[in-house]
């Protein structure tokens, strides 16, 4: 008699499902050796975010150590406490505590409106900046500790909510997610790349299940809103081009012309409008003067001039700039760990699978994430200054791409030996998706 066999799931893994025969134990199941193999360099990942929140983020948190290693975790947590006490100043929460970050001079105006006029008076969420989702999530943890836990739990509850994704190796998504520093820091700091991660694996599922669920539409938009108001924003403008019967869903390069093109006029007009002065944000740029020439040409109506250069600066950084590696960075502060490894590991991982993504003809416009992913390029490029992790749900997206396993024809695909350089795995045939 045939025995029947149950799908049975690893606990604490949705990486691994193998048949485990009728009666027999947890103590007893085996899994295969291939997917212990797979498993380990994520459990390893996992490990060194325990190492990492030890050995130097907790000590951060407690004064022990000067060096920085998120962005703004520890002012986070500064302004949660403050708004924990009702907005009264902290005899320990000093201004020299402010983290030097692309967002200091918010945070110290926030703080000091805390201390003057009290949390009813603060605006946690506008065009100038976004403090919601990381003091939420400060407020709700309130331990270091307890805010890693959350942020595992959202990246793996993320990536579990890609399993009815058809074709997608989950494992790849999360190794090729681990490669990126920005990933790690995400996992054991106080932040917004994590909730940046969760809407873009969410926005993953929603575009490629078949079922277009409003519960998890508002998801993807609410998580996008706890880490930055522009992505929520462009998730709505994506869809809107990509509706059903929508001529841009037909002409996706025609979108990108109109989006360029309305750029171009209102960003020069709302700058003259305001009277802002360019040079105020060469300081939280992260590529030098060199941006206030190409935001000049953008204020003068030449944004189609400058997208392309600021879109590849805002992606790939310094990594592109040889002169800056021989001279300028031996000279930096190593102290600041954010911006002198993290940024620069996170832009050459973004190198690394951009032109991946690029050869195996993963980035047509014709596909719905590299239309997303064009639309977010050439709005952030609008911005005045570039700051390379702003531009982490793109390579989040290049992840998620190169994880489905599917044939497409590469940069390099011909009928000769030269398409073979590129070998593609996954299932045959191929049709673009509309």
């Amino acid at each position: 008699m045939r025995k029947r066999r149950l799908r049975f799931r690893l606990p604490g893994s949705f990486f691994t499902r193998r048949a485990l025969p009728t009666g027999a134990s947890f103590l007893n199941w085996h899994a295969p050796l291939k997917s212990w193999l797979r498993l380990m360099p994520l459990i390893g990942f996992l490990g060194l975010c325990l190492a990492v929140f030890y050995s130097i983020e907790q000590p951060i948190l407690l004064n022990q150590s000067n060096l920085r290693l998120g962005a703004d975790s520890k002012t986070y947590f500064l302004i949660a406490e403050m708004l924990r006490g009702g907005g009264a100043p902290h005899t320990e929460f000093i201004q020299s505590d402010l983290q030097p970050g692309a967002d200091s001079q918010n945070y110290s105006d926030l703080a000091e409106t805390l201390r003057q006029e009290g949390s009813h008076s603060v605006e946690f969420i506008g065009l100038g900046a976004n403090f919601i989702g990381p003091i939420l999530m400060a407020l709700l943890f309130q331990s270091p500790f307890w805010v890693m836990v959350g942020n595992i739990a959202l990246f793996v509850f993320a990536l579990a909510m890609c399993a009815p994704i058809k074709d997608l190796s989950r494992t790849t998504l999360a190794l090729l997610l681990a490669l990126n520093a920005t990933t790690l820091v995400s996992l054991v700091t106080l932040n917004k790349e994590i909730f940046a991660l969760a809407a873009s694996l969410l926005l993953c599922r929603y575009l490629y299940t078949e079922s277009k669920s409003k519960l998890l539409l508002a998801a993807i938009l609410v998580i996008g809103l706890m880490a930055r108001w522009e992505q929520s924003a462009i998730t709505l403008l994506f869809l809107f081009f990509r509706r059903e019967g929508s001529f841009f869903r037909r002409h996706p390069y025609s979108a990108i012309l109109l989006l360029v093109a309305v750029i171009t006029i209102a960003y020069p007009l709302a700058l003259h409008s305001r009277g802002v002065d360019l040079s105020a944000f060469v300081d939280q740029a992260q590529t030098g003067n060199g941006i206030l020439v190409l935001d000049r040409m953008q204020s003068s109506y030449g944004f189609p001039l400058v997208v392309i250069p600021k879109a590849l600066t805002s992606m790939f950084g310094r990594v592109l700039t040889p002169a800056y590696w021989l001279s300028g960075y031996l000279h930096q502060d190593f102290t600041d760990l954010a911006n002198q490894y993290v940024i620069h590991l996170h832009c050459l991982a973004m190198l690394f699978v951009f032109v991946i993504a690029l050869c195996k003809g993963r980035l047509r416009m014709s596909r719905p994430l590299p239309f997303f992913m064009a639309l977010y390029l050439i709005i952030t490029a609008a911005n005045p200054f570039t700051q390379p992790r702003y531009e982490y749900p793109i390579y989040v997206l290049l992840c998620f791409e190169l994880a489905r396993r599917e044939w497409t024809p590469g940069l390099f695909h011909t009928r000769g030996r030269l398409g073979q350089l590129l070998p593609e795995t996954g299932l045959p045939g191929y049709a673009e998706e509309g």
